[in-house]
């Protein structure tokens, strides 16, 4: 018997290992990009909607709602603290959102690059 496949047996079981570790990283990576991506996009679209909500109605607690309500479906929060409306109605504010991971929402260190947090900006129409 020869021992020449057990060598490439060896080989192609390190490469399938390291290509599964580098899969778990690559997908986590792209996680964390496409949560601030999304809750960029997000933060537009509850200003938007604050502000159109606000030109109509002058109240802050249904702007508020309306932008809350924007981004319910996401598992978006729109912070309290960080929402205002400015004299000419332009609304801004911030979404946060925590992005699903296989690990790095597990460890300590990495935890806090889960946690995304956007800023967005919306002006009532014309």
């Amino acid at each position: 018997m020869s021992d020449s496949g057990s060598i490439v047996i060896g080989w192609l079981t390190r490469l399938v290992a390291l290509f599964a570790l580098l899969g778990f990283l690559a997908y986590d990576g792209f996680m964390v990009v496409e949560a601030n991506v999304g809750a960029s996009d997000d933060a537009s679209t509850a200003a938007r909607a604050a502000a159109d909500a606000f030109a109509g109605t002058k109240n802050v607690q249904t702007a508020y709602n309306a932008a809350a309500n924007a981004v319910a479906e996401k598992h978006d929060v729109v912070e309290t603290k960080n929402f205002s409306i400015d004299s000419t109605g332009t609304v801004t504010l911030t979404v946060d959102r925590t992005a699903t991971t296989l690990w790095m929402h597990r460890l300590g260190p990495l935890k806090k690059w889960t946690e995304v947090r956007q800023t967005g900006s919306g002006t009532p129409p014309s």
